[in-house]
């Protein structure tokens, strides 16, 4: 049995989160409606691998009201009107995204931002028995004004500490209309060379001589059977990869921040201005990989409406480099510990080895002080009985 379908036997390793959730909704027009997809994401242990059996499809859809939560909400098993999006799916995030299309009762200007009693209702994957779970009522939809976003021209300049307090802060003050705490943004790094790159010698030689395109020209088009795309600088160029650099969720780009807003106003509430701030901040230590990637390269600010978006609007551009003072202080480590504290240790040892000289040739000196005090001591104390036996003999001749 395949390992997927094995995980969708077992109803707790794909069993969602408990219910009672919100799930952000924007704000769209009745003539929208058909080019609007309503993205939504359920927690649980879902299953990755081999493609799950028609059977295990777990379904979601929205209903006007939890009562109608029901099995006729949803599409004979094992078909479903809203789309698994497996591809943006890894285990380690702890989610499934949904993509469905919106039903006509969840648009339209006139809705109320907030809280409402549209329900979102989950269709538990079966079991090859047929013996099916009974459908779950996950939450209610919040909607919340959409946003006006406008594009900033500047290249703000990120500083990044990585040798004390590690990680960096920063503003974004960008010009937006209608945006709310549900609203964040997300900085993705910018392969400069993931599009362009240096064409085959072959196909550059014939692209000159015959001075047609070479991505139009039918003869030409064995030779792009392998990969290969043209520099930026030159006329022709492969188009960017679906969905630009803002594509995926928020969570898994280099850095996301949300609106910097009072905590007593509401996530859906939208803020009151033609501008919103945002905070980059983070501490974490970065590898030599990601430094490669980010410092002195121009990174993508992607803004999402939400953070159930899988997608998210291209917002500008920021320029990650490393801190100043902080590199003085990395200088000054290197210079203090890798020449200042050998010199210094050096003086020492040469010092207390001086010293140590000295204070054996003190010691030298007061041993053969003491010696020489002790022997003029015992010369001293025989020449004393010497002088009385001298003045004895005398004294006794001259009475004679």
């Amino acid at each position: 049995m395949a390992p997927a379908a094995a995980a969708a036997e077992d109803g707790a390793s794909v069993a969602p989160a408990s219910a009672g959730l919100d799930f952000p909704a924007p704000i769209v027009e009745l003539d929208a409606v058909n080019g609007t997809a309503l993205f939504l994401r359920v927690a649980g242990e879902w299953p990755r691998g081999a493609p799950l059996p028609t059977w295990a499809w777990p379904c979601v859809a929205v209903v006007p009201s939890p009562a109608d939560c029901t099995e006729s909400a949803f599409p004979r098993r094992p078909y479903c009107a809203a789309r698994a999006m497996w591809g943006l799916h890894s285990p380690e995030a702890g989610f499934l995204g949904f993509e469905l299309r919106r039903p006509t009762f969840t648009v339209g200007p006139d809705m109320p931002p907030g809280p409402s009693s549209h329900s979102v209702c989950l269709r538990p994957p079966g079991s090859p028995s047929g013996k099916n779970q009974a459908i779950v009522v996950l939450g209610r939809l919040v909607y919340y004004p959409l946003p006006k976003l406008g594009f900033d021209n500047t290249v703000p300049v990120v500083s990044v500490r990585t040798f004390l307090n590690p990680g960096w802060k920063r503003e974004l003050r960008l010009e937006c209309k209608n945006c709310s705490r549900v609203n964040l943004v997300a900085i993705r790094p910018v392969d400069p060379h993931v599009h362009c790159s240096e064409l085959p010698a072959e196909v550059a030689a014939l692209d000159r001589v015959t001075g047609m395109s070479a991505l139009t020209s039918a003869p030409l088009k064995p030779l792009f059977a392998r990969t290969w795309t043209r520099p930026a600088s030159q006329e022709h160029c492969l188009p960017p990869p679906a969905g630009g650099p803002c594509s995926g969720y928020a969570e898994d780009a280099f850095d996301s921040a949300g609106l910097v807003q009072g905590d007593s106003v509401a996530s859906w509430a939208p803020y009151t201005g033609d501008s919103a701030t945002f905070v980059l901040q983070s501490n974490q230590r970065l590898s030599s990989s990601q430094l490669r990637s980010i410092l002195h390269r121009r990174s993508a600010v992607c803004f999402y409406s939400d953070a159930f978006q899988p997608r998210g609007w291209l917002a500008g551009y920021v320029s990650f480099h490393t801190n100043g003072p902080d590199v003085q202080a990395f200088v000054g480590f290197l210079c203090f510990f890798g020449f200042a504290m050998p010199l210094i240790c050096m003086l020492t040892v040469r010092l207390h080895l001086g010293k140590h000289q000295r204070c054996q040739q003190h010691l030298l000196e007061m041993r053969l002080g003491h010696q020489r005090e002790q022997l003029q001591t015992e010369l001293g104390d025989r020449r004393t009985p010497l002088a009385q036996r001298g003045s004895s003999q005398g004294s006794s001749a001259a009475a004679a």
